[in-house]
């Protein structure tokens, strides 16, 4: 049962979310935060006492590293607003641990080196180490234990659980570091390179890609919350539904949980025969159905859903997937609409879906042969059949009844050019065989 809950889960994945990582440091809550420590900091600078300036600065530091490990922990129990600005014990030494947590990693790279005396182990040494920084950053924000944000086997034990994406949160953490640097000398070249502004903005565009970034790692640990065992905020995540379709999703995955499958199915399909519904209700439903062995309702469905998805909802991509997916249930899938076909086969030949093609513009072409659509498809099916699929035969048959079946089709000339190349390819393999 709990296959079929998991599937009803639709957290968007890390790199579908890019944008909105980028846009959150620009929350008028994290806005507030951020010019809070510019205004500190400019103070740091302009205190005449050295020494003060200094202790300033280093407060405002900590509570920067403070509050992007307040994010974090936030941002992973699935709460993708800013967090309210109340004082958090737990995080009150999080700047010292992450820096002692970069100082050992860096420590350990260093030994490497010592007792090894071999560049290229220190060098992958130090890429481990790289790669293992954001599980030990999440590891410290979600335990406040550095020990813990020590361990390798945890380093692993994150990596292991969350699997590649992991590794593509890397590559946009890297990004996002590479951009910081940027956007710093573009600001510094644009103001001169020195003074207050400089300063000023370079804190508040290093502060600004800090909380991107510890938000990104943050969003990681809720899509993956659990596998990581990590409990999310109920009242961020499942709070009161903004329509009806999404209460039928929502009430559905309760009843699913409960196991109570039939009557999940049952008010999915009820809501969608009454109403009709949004492409969620319509997913829901396909996947029970689906996990159920219930082809045959599955098939009835998606016949209507494909129309649905090209017209309706503007999703001609889906479309194509789920057609696919339907053919390989049953070869002899078609949509109601002839017209469908022909914009499906189209699809399926610029995404290089040849199953897709062939399925449904064979039959098309032998059902609607004095269609003006006809050529086209007949030209696509055959470039599939013969690029794709290695039937250079079949392909060949279509196009010579192309030939005969319309012979002053502009596309006639070239379906003569291809079918005189695979009558040379075929001469040439015949001997063979």
């Amino acid at each position: 049962m709990s296959e079929l809950f998991a599937a009803g889960e639709t957290i968007p994945p890390v790199w579908s979310r890019i944008p909105q990582f980028f846009a959150y440091p620009l929350k008028f809550g994290v806005l507030a935060v951020l010019a809070g420590f510019a205004v500190l900091r400019l103070l740091a600078l302009l205190l005449p006492i050295p020494f003060v300036g200094f202790i300033i600065f280093l407060l405002t530091w900590m509570g920067l590293y403070k509050y992007a490990y307040e994010v974090l922990a936030h941002t992973a129990q699935g709460n993708l607003e800013p967090p309210e600005t109340q004082y958090v014990t737990e995080t009150d030494f999080a700047a010292f641990k992450h820096v002692g947590l970069m100082f050992l990693m860096l420590f350990g790279t260093i030994l490497v080196a010592a007792f090894t005396g071999s560049a290229v182990l220190a060098l992958l040494a130090g890429l481990f180490f790289g790669l293992a920084w954001p599980a030990a950053i999440i590891t410290l924000a979600m335990t406040g234990s550095l020990l813990s944000a020590l361990n390798p086997a945890t380093w692993m034990s994150v990596m292991g659980r969350i699997g590649w994406p992991y590794l593509a949160a890397v590559i946009f953490l890297l990004m996002m570091q590479w951009s910081a640097g940027f956007v710093r000398w573009l600001f510094a070249s644009a103001t001169g390179g020195t003074g207050f502004v400089v300063v000023i903005g370079a804190f508040f565009i290093s502060g600004y890609f800090l909380i991107a970034s510890f938000h990104l790692m943050g969003y990681l640990v809720y899509q993956f919350h659990e596998e990581l065992g990590v409990e999310v905020d109920e009242a961020a995540t499942g709070g009161a539904p903004a329509s009806e379709d999404e209460r039928i999703v929502v009430e559905s995955r309760q009843m699913i949980q409960d196991g109570r499958v039939e009557q999940a199915i049952e008010l999915l399909a009820g809501r969608l025969k009454r109403e009709g519904g949004t492409p969620e209700v319509h997913d829901q439903y396909r996947q029970l159905l689906r996990l159920q062995g219930r082809n045959e309702e599955l098939l009835a469905h998606d016949r209507e859903y494909v129309g649905q998805l090209l017209h309706g909802f503007g999703q001609s991509r889906k479309a194509l997937l789920v057609t696919d997916e339907c053919l390989r249930l049953d070869p002899s899938f078609r949509p109601p609409n002839s017209g469908d076909s022909v914009e499906l086969v189209h699809l399926g030949d610029q995404f290089a879906m040849p199953e897709v093609v062939v399925g449904l513009g064979r039959e098309f072409v032998k059902e609607h042969p004095d269609n003006e659509s006809a050529p086209e498809v007949t030209l696509s099916v055959a470039r599939a059949l013969s690029d794709r699929m290695g039937d250079d035969a079949g392909a060949l048959e279509l196009l010579r009844s192309l030939e005969r079946r319309h012979p002053e089709h502009p596309l006639s000339e070239e379906a003569r050019s291809l079918a005189q190349t695979l009558e040379k390819v075929l001469a040439v393999q015949k001997p063979a065989t």
